[in-house]
């Protein structure tokens, strides 16, 4: 049988019980801040980059992985100095 979790709601009470498995797919909130899932994308280059600024191509990208399920992504191509 598999092992379960209480979620935790917003407010920090428990509300539902959920298997192990499922728990990457529950909201999360970290720091105030409520993720619909415990699904990261990580920082990496993607080559779209343009000038170290985000491309009109980085946005297409990042936006089809948010609409695709990631429920957190850490942007990594870009470089604040001009």
């Amino acid at each position: 049988m598999p092992s379960q979790r209480t979620s935790p709601s917003p407010s920090g009470r428990c509300m539902a019980v959920f298997p192990m498995e499922n728990m990457i797919l529950q909201p999360i909130v970290v720091g105030g801040q409520t993720f619909k899932n415990r699904i990261m994308f990580p920082p990496l280059t993607t080559g779209y980059e343009k000038n170290g600024m985000i491309s009109e191509q980085d946005m297409g990208f990042y936006t089809r992985l948010a609409k695709g399920g990631v429920g957190y992504i850490v942007l990594g191509d870009v470089a604040p100095i001009n």
